[in-house]
This record gives C-alpha cells, sequence and structure tokens, in this order.
C-alpha cells in the first residue's frame, strides 16, 4: 500500500501527524485511492504540507493549516480523532462526500475554527457538545443536512438544549432532515 506523504523538517508535527491521519482514513469512494497529496510531478513527497494540494490545504504565513477543503471529492471512510490538532484551522470543509462515523470530539478544541461544513455525509451519533465551546468565535455551521440522523431528530450538540445556544451562530444548516 502507498504510504502516507511526508512532511518537510519545518512543519509543524501535530498538523503533519493530523493531515497524514486523514490521508489514511479516506479513499475516493469510486476508486479506492487515497487522495493524491505529495504526488505533484517534481515533487519528493518530504516537502512543505501545504504545498501537498494547494486546493485542498491552505496555509498562514507560518505554514500552519488554516483551511482543509475536502468537500465533494466523492470521499469515503471516517473523519479521524486526530483532526483536533489543526489547532490554527479556521475552515473545515467536509460536505458532500459520504463520510460516516461519528464526528470526532476534539473538534470543538479547534478554538481557531469560523467555518464548518460537515453536511452531505453519513455522519451518526450525537454532535459533539464540545462544539458548543467555539460558538463564541462566530462559528459558522452545517452539521445536519443529509448526514445518518433520524428524519426530525437531528441531534443539537450533546447536553445542549437546542441549536440556539451556540452563540453567535451564524450559519446552521437544517436542510434534508
Amino acid at each position: 500500500p502507498p504510504s502516507p506523504p511526508q512532511c518537510g523538517v519545518l512543519n509543524d508535527a501535530d498538523d503533519c501527524t493530523a493531515l497524514q491521519a486523514i490521508w489514511q482514513s479516506v479513499t475516493v469512494r469510486t476508486t479506492g485511492a487515497r487522495l493524491p497529496w505529495g504526488t505533484a510531478p517534481g515533487g519528493n513527497g518530504a516537502r512543505s504540507l501545504c504545498a501537498w494540494a494547494p486546493r485542498d490545504i491552505q496555509c498562514d504565513a507560518t505554514g500552519r493549516v488554516v483551511t482543509l477543503d475536502l468537500h465533494n471529492k466523492q470521499l469515503a471512510g471516517t473523519l479521524p480523532f486526530h483532526v483536533a490538532l489543526l489547532e490554527k484551522l479556521e475552515r473545515l470543509f467536509l460536505f458532500a462526500n459520504e463520510l460516516s462515523g461519528t464526528i470526532p470530539s476534539g473538534v470543538g478544541n479547534l478554538w481557531s475554527l469560523t467555518d464548518l461544513a460537515l453536511n452531505a455525509n453519513n455522519f451518526v451519533g450525537p454532535i459533539p457538545g464540545d462544539i458548543s465551546a467555539i460558538g463564541a468565535s462566530g462559528l459558522g455551521s452545517s452539521f445536519s443536512g443529509n448526514n445518518g440522523w433520524t428524519p426530525g431528530l437531528a441531534p443539537t450538540p450533546a447536553g445542549m438544549g437546542c441549536a440556539a445556544s451556540i452563540s453567535p451562530l451564524w450559519y446552521l444548516s437544517l436542510i434534508h432532515i
């Protein structure tokens, strides 16, 4: 089997671990192939993770991952708990895939997160309660549409009475539930 892309010596170790875990946890549903990260012509695999896939991964001036955009890539698999290691992540777009399993509870520890789109997947279980902790930063989120939750019973973050408790929530999509 192919080995995960390698990081450069200046990359943040946690960012590298998280992206490698994501790479190992998902495949393209139609082909079974892994994401083509770090395989660009001329790439030796041991380069900056910011150059692995510029359309998928965006970094700030310090080389930390701030955007992970894997929407509509026909991905299957699960979202690993390692995603919580992307501590500078501002935007996480995973919508319109076939990801399954639960949403890792550590997503709520991503204090810089402002945009979260997980809809149109096959996630099950509760939305982790710790996601409510990042609401004060102005999190815009889309959890529910086309996930594996019971129609009309899309979960609110665990331990919360209603989604309105995420304040100041500026976007919550409840389509197709």
